[in-house]
Formats: structure tokens, sequence, C-alpha cells
């Protein structure tokens, strides 16, 4: 049934990315400058995981020619001498493990002159800020990380001379979430294997996540199902046999769960009740920026809201937890 595994790796690299064009042209249009010898854009790229952040970063990287491209995943690299060291060796500089200083380092990879250096996760780094040499160079610094105010934590020396561009790449809506999950599905199921419902479950399932990875791994889980018991086909009964771990639980950010937490002793009271105890336990959205959250939370299915006809104009709620989605 599966014809090439690895397309459904979260790691794989297609050959196309879709519905990342415009997120494309703007990393090309931060690089190009140093292709002329002049100085290119550092750029801050964030977004909730699974969103193809890191996907998209290599295919353009993959496309640089001439320019050279150094990845850095933080969490394999977090000191300054590993991730420099790492940049160093990548540079094809031959630097040890041990022995050599940050400052030595350093020099030399200013030689190189210029370049393209991500840094994926960046917030699991340590003292990032030791990169601060190497920015006087025609380097383009690109940082990726789900977390947004991690920017803050940088010293303002760094971060004035970076000069940050921002690039904010939202979740997939359930169309373009179900084109990728059924291009993977060409790519690496044998022709048919796959019914148009199961692939349409697949995706909503990865939707509610906002994760694409979560259609991957759910796509490889029905593969050694059905290769385990002599299926070649794939139908919508296959999901009665696959476990717990694909339960439809979305994704929260920060703020969501801090909301989920209060709602969960808070069940039933009113949005003005739900946003007192937010504020008493240091909660720092706006009433308005809390009413938006919830919002979006019911649209997601996470959250129930009814109108209780009582309150200014008949507005007043009262918020329930989904169960549907197991939060």
């Amino acid at each position: 049934m599966i014809k090439r595994e690895e397309i459904l790796d979260p790691e794989y690299l297609p050959s196309e990315i879709f519905h990342r064009e415009k997120e494309i042209e703007r990393i090309k249009g931060a690089i190009g400058p140093i292709f002329k010898g002049k100085k290119g854009e550092n750029l801050f790229i964030y977004g909730e995981p699974g969103v193809g952040k890191t996907t998209t970063i290599k295919f353009v990287l993959s496309k640089l020619g001439d320019v050279k491209g150094i990845y850095i995943n933080c969490w394999n690299y977090r000191t300054p001498h590993s991730f420099l060291g790492e940049i160093a060796r990548q540079f094809g500089i031959p630097i040890p493990k041990k022995g050599r200083g940050l400052d030595e380092i350093t020099d030399l990879i200013k030689k190189r002159k210029t370049g393209v250096i991500v840094f994926d996760e960046a917030d699991k780094a340590e003292r990032i800020d030791d990169i601060y040499p190497l920015l006087s160079e025609n380097f383009v610094f690109i940082f990726i990380t789900n977390n947004r105010e991690w920017i803050m934590k940088l010293e303002p020396r760094v971060s004035s001379r970076l000069f940050l561009g921002y690039v904010e790449f939202m979740p997939y809506n359930f169309e373009q979430m179900l084109s990728i999950i059924k291009k993977r599905i060409k790519l690496a199921f044998s022709p048919g294997s796959i019914s148009e419902d199961v692939a349409t479950e697949v995706a909503r399932r990865a939707f509610l996540k906002r994760d694409v990875r979560v259609g991957l791994f759910l796509l490889r889980k029905i593969g050694k199902i059905c290769e385990e018991n002599g299926l070649k086909r794939a139908e919508m009964d296959i999901f009665e046999r696959i476990g717990e771990e694909f339960k439809l639980k979305p994704v929260l950010n920060k703020n969501e769960k801090e909301i989920i937490e209060i709602l969960k002793n808070m069940e039933g009271k009113t949005t003005g009740e739900i946003y007192g105890k937010y504020t008493e336990k240091g909660g720092k959205l706006t009433q308005r920026a809390f009413r938006m959250y919830l919002a979006k939370m019911a649209e997601k299915g996470i959250l129930i809201i009814k109108d209780t006809g009582k309150g200014f104009r008949g507005r007043s709620r009262r918020i329930f937890l989904s169960g549907k989605y197991g939060v």
C-alpha cells in the first residue's frame, strides 16, 4: 500500500511548497540583495507548530545556488560554542568539538563574508546574543520560533543591529490542509488505496489540531494498519482501529491554555465572571481581546457559547467546554 514512506515523514522536503507562495516571496525578497553584494534583510519567522515554517525555509535554502545557506536547529545546538561551531563546519571550516574559543570561531566565520544563517527553534538557544560580532558582515539571519514574544528577550544592541522584518505563518485553512494531504497521499500510496472520505477525515483532524504533521502521522498509521491486516484500501472504518493518540484535541496557544484552565473550574459562568478570574490570575489580555479569543475558540469547536438573554442589551453569555474534542 505504501510506496514511498519517506513522503509521510515531517522532515521530508517536497519539490513544491503549497499555500506558502506569499511567505516564500517575502523570504526571497529579504535574501535577494546579497546576490548583488548588498545587505539583505534579517527576518523573524513565527507561527504555531506544524504550519510549514521549517519546510518553507529549507525549500528556500535549497534554491540559493552559489550563496551558502546554513541551517541550525537550536534543539541540537543550544550553546554559543555548539551553534557557532556548527555554523563554521557548515561553511567548511574544520572546527574541533573542543579547543577553540568563541572569538576565534567567530573570526573564522566572518572571513566567509556572506551567507544565509537560519536559527530554527531559536528560543531554545542559550545566549544567542553572542552572534553580535557577525552582524557587521553581509550575512542574512533568519530566526524561527513558535514563540512570538521570544524576540523581546534579545539584548537591545543585538535587536537594534538586526533590524528584523517579521513574517507570520498562519495556520492552514481546511481546503489548504486537504490539498496538502491529498498530494502526500498521491506521492506516498498506491493509486486508490486511500478513499476520498478517509483523506477528508485525515485533513479534518489535522485542521482541528492546526498541524499538518498530525495528518502525516495519521496517514502513516493508517498505512501500517492496512498492511498488517492485508487490506488493499482504507475506508472510514479504519478510524475505529486507531488509538487515543489521534483523539480530536486541538493544539492550544498560551492564551488559549490559560482560558481553558480557568474554564475547567468555571464552566457555565458568564464571560464577565470568567474574565474577572482570568485577570485575577495575572492574565494580560484586554476584555475585548479576551472576548475575541472566546469567539475564535468557539469557531474551532473548543468552546460552546450560550446567550442568556440577560445583561446589557441581552448579550450576557455563558461559556462551556466542548467535550467533543477531548479538551
